[in-house]
């Protein structure tokens, strides 16, 4: 008797996260699409995703000089804050990034630490507009590509956790330079 009970007990909560997780996906897709209003001038310059998982286009920009891309990207900020990197400063691996490069000993703020999707290698330079250049070190979870948006997203550092809060989320002209290549200085 009580397997039966058990049973039709765990059947039912079957049925009901099912129900659930009905209910949940027609609701959300009666929610309205968001449109970003982005300037038609920003739109114009995003060029499609890359053809192939980490290999990035380049084209002639500047003066001719230096190679690079240009996109669109969202670019959001990050600081060593567990809200941010989800580690407290007693962590082993606390203000380590994806590169093995450690925040405030190997690499510092002022040289522009960006967190950048894994088409774009380490030590890749990336010129940001309204921020400077920087370099890439470090990866995350949101930092991708995003077929809704049609744009990338960067993630950059900030000391700050106020100045974090102020930077938001930006929808900005981008430069990736072509390895070896740097932005002119």
């Amino acid at each position: 008797m009580k397997r039966i009970v058990y049973t039709v007990g765990i059947v039912i909560v079957f049925i009901t996260l099912y129900t659930f997780h009905i209910n949940e996906t027609v609701r959300n897709q009666d929610r309205p699409v968001i449109q970003h209003d982005i300037p038609e001038e920003l739109l114009t310059i995003q060029e499609e995703k890359p053809k192939e998982e980490g290999v990035a286009e380049t084209a002639e920009g500047g003066n001719g000089t230096k190679s690079y891309k240009e996109y669109v990207m969202e670019v959001t900020a990050y600081d060593l804050s567990y809200a941010s990197c989800g580690k407290y400063p007693d962590h082993p691996e606390y203000a380590v990034t994806a590169s093995g490069k450690k925040i405030g000993t190997d690499i510092f703020e002022e040289e522009g630490i960006i967190a950048a999707p894994k088409n774009f290698p380490f030590g890749t330079k990336i010129e940001i507009e309204d921020w400077g250049t920087g370099t890439v070190w470090d990866r995350g979870g949101a930092i991708k590509y995003y077929e809704k948006t049609g744009m990338y997203r960067l993630d950059i550092f900030i000391a700050d956790s106020q100045k974090v809060k102020e930077w938001g989320k930006r929808v900005l002209k981008v430069k990736v330079f072509d390895e070896g290549e740097k932005p002119n200085e």
